[in-house]
């Protein structure tokens, strides 16, 4: 069950990193484009 939680833990924070990352990236190259709306 600790094991479980480790991956649940790992794999958000890899998703959360892989945002981060997108994010800033469109910001880099998209920053005179209209702001994204989610």
């Amino acid at each position: 069950m600790k094991k479980a939680l480790q991956v649940a833990m790992f794999s958000l924070f890899t998703v959360i990193g892989f945002n981060a990352q997108a994010n800033e990236h469109h910001h880099e190259t998209m920053s005179e484009a209209q702001p994204q709306v989610i």
